[in-house]
């Protein structure tokens, strides 16, 4: 379709000189002026999950860890807690895991709190699980 002009010499302006590529970049400018607008188009694109919703198999499995748990406390289990966390922007949230020694389990104010005074809500956790115990005891 194009076969009779794919080879014509390119006849090149001789008053002016080739822009470089970032004064060729520069011309798309104006997009930038708009502030604000990175921060917003990245907060966009940025994705989160869903609540994960436990089937009846899975809030089984979570109940029995979780009673297990309470039984082996004294033990000082080393455990990891996946628990989901919501995100203060936007729809959605993330899953996180925390591995540690379980200090104690706060049923009044519903959280989890480990010895490194780090605490999970009990109500966010999808998963429980215990990888070893120790013999420490208390």
């Amino acid at each position: 379709m194009y076969d009779d002009i794919i080879n014509v010499d390119y006849k090149t302006a001789v008053q002016q000189e080739h822009m470089t590529l970032h004064d060729r970049a520069a011309q798309f400018a104006p997009f930038a002026a708009l502030t604000g607008f990175d921060v917003i188009i990245n907060e966009q694109a940025r994705y989160t999950d869903a609540r994960p919703v436990l089937c009846d198999d899975d809030a089984a499995e979570l109940d029995r860890s979780f009673g297990e748990l309470l039984e082996c406390l004294y033990e000082q289990p080393l455990v990891r807690l996946t628990y989901f966390v919501k995100d203060k922007y936007k729809e959605g949230g993330t899953l996180f895991d925390k591995t540690g020694t379980v200090r104690l389990v706060d049923t009044v104010n519903r959280e989890f709190i480990f010895y490194d005074k780090q605490s999970v809500p009990i109500d966010d956790v999808v998963a429980i699980a215990i990888l070893e115990k120790t013999s420490a005891g208390i």
